[in-house]
């Protein structure tokens, strides 16, 4: 919150400061609006909001709200398979790991086949490479993966080889990075001689419960002295406005809080209101600061929206991913894994929460 004294001349002669709180909506929380240099929220009845709208008014007005008055539901479609998956990780593409497949019996060995990372395109499932017990997605063509002592991995496609990333400490989850383009005038690494990609970000919680962020070119993992309970959702640089750098989600203990984290700071943000009572997150897939999906204990999807939870009509989920398709601004893909190893995916719109504000009212 931007807060401004400015000295008033009164006819006594006396002055008197006045409280400017914001020049900019930026400077308010949440989703409020600055309004004659006060923050306020979007609307105090339907009158304030667009005719296809209401007012929808949160415990904080700075998640009071023009929404519409008819929304979508979120509709699941089942995709086809091979076989069962064991694991899906979002991101700029699907990915998703299948279950060991024992064969053979009678007087021969049981066979086991290992799982594949398998990659969603173009209507079909592509192998891509063996499998980790845990992956993430960097771009659709970066993929890594912890091995079962923790280690990353980074894959090859082409070659469809897993190799050791050197320094890599003991993690137990890892979450989906995204590049920061900053310049090196702007702060940001100076690339290789040639290179046209932008360096790898990833997030991940150490087996000792430290947070790490880890770096390509050079690889290297940085350690930010912040123990979490888990690694949830990333969010590409200027997702929130063009001044936003890349960041990452964390859930605490409780699942009621988000950590940012930039470069190397953290910071806490309880932006996040109390959930149902007795339910507990296992994960959480951002879209923004003010929206997103969590995954419940008991399977359960719960959509975070402008300051409150709603639940989503769906299957049981064991696992929760979301899809953010290059060039669709305002659009995503639900995805979630259920208990049989099969994927659904449901296309959910990105809110921006501006857009239903009745003109003249800010």
């Amino acid at each position: 919150m931007v807060l401004l004294a400015v000295t008033a001349a009164l006819g006594t002669g006396q002055a008197r400061p006045v409280q400017i709180q914001c020049r900019f909506n930026g400077d308010c929380d949440g989703i409020a609006v600055c309004a004659a240099n006060y923050c306020r929220a979007q609307c105090a009845t339907d009158r304030d909001c667009m005719p296809e709208a209401t007012c929808v008014v949160r415990p904080t007005q700075e998640f009071t709200v023009c929404l519409p008055r008819q929304r979508p539901p979120v509709v699941w479609q089942r995709l086809a398979a091979p076989e069962r998956f064991a694991t899906i990780a979002g991101g700029p593409g699907l990915y998703g790991v299948t279950r060991a497949v024992a064969g053979g019996g009678g007087r021969f060995a049981r066979v086991v086949t290992p799982g594949r990372t398998m990659y969603w395109g173009n209507s079909s499932w592509v192998d891509v490479g063996p499998s980790m017990p845990e992956i993430a997605v960097h771009r659709p063509n970066e993929v890594y993966g912890l091995d079962d002592g923790g280690r990353l991995q980074r894959l090859d496609r082409a070659s469809k080889v897993w190799a050791a990333v050197a320094g890599s400490p003991a993690l137990r989850s890892i979450v989906e990075g995204f590049d920061d383009v900053r310049t090196p005038a702007q702060g940001g690494p100076a690339q290789a001689v040639g290179s046209t990609r932008g360096f790898t970000t990833l997030y991940a919680i150490g087996q000792d419960a430290r947070l790490w962020r880890f770096k390509s070119l050079p690889d290297q993992f940085l350690t930010v002295e912040k123990e979490t309970a888990m690694v949830v959702s990333g969010a590409p640089k200027g997702q929130d406005g063009p001044s936003s750098l890349a960041r990452a989600t964390f859930l605490d203990p409780t699942g009621n809080d988000k950590i940012y984290v930039n470069d190397a700071s953290v910071q806490d943000v309880r932006w996040m209101p109390p959930l149902p009572a007795g339910t507990r997150l296992l994960s959480y897939s951002g879209q923004g600061s003010t929206s997103g999906y969590g995954l419940t204990e008991d399977g359960k999807v719960l959509r975070y929206q402008f300051g409150a939870w709603e639940p989503v009509d769906g299957p049981t989920f064991r696992k929760l991913a979301v899809v953010q398709p290059d060039g669709v601004p305002n659009q995503a893909i639900l995805c979630g894994l259920d208990e049989q190893g099969a994927v659904h995916t449901s296309i959910v719109a990105v809110p921006s929460g501006a857009n239903y504000v009745r003109p003249g009212y800010q």
